[in-house]
């Protein structure tokens, strides 16, 4: 049998703030994700955040090694929120959806 790709959603971001992202990632982040970025001051991605963004997105294996304060960690969390923004609410119990590991000392401050 041959996998199906499946078409990428987009939203309607029309009402969206005005961040210095590319079009292509702009167009998945939800306007309520953005909303939040803006007021929590990220105007913009990185580049390794960028270039991260649709392969984490679409759920594969990522690794990113960078230094420490380069922004790895929002180079999966945006993606991974934008995604659960999206689907639908399940009736069942709740249930963990991301799980986040901080080793390092710095990180788990």
């Amino acid at each position: 049998k041959k996998k199906q790709k499946k078409k990428k959603k987009t939203v309607d971001n029309s009402d969206a703030p005005t961040l210095d992202i590319p079009e292509k990632i702009a167009s998945i982040i939800p306007v309520t994700l953005q909303r939040r970025m803006d007021n929590r001051g990220l105007q913009s991605l990185l580049p390794s955040q960028a270039l991260s963004f649709a392969r984490i997105q679409e759920g594969r294996d990522t690794v990113l090694q960078a230094p420490t304060g380069s922004g790895k960690t929002l180079a999966y969390v945006i993606p991974l929120l934008s995604r659960q923004y999206r689907r639908p609410r399940p009736q069942k119990i709740a249930q963990p959806v991301i799980i986040t590991l901080a080793p390092s000392r710095e990180l788990a401050r």
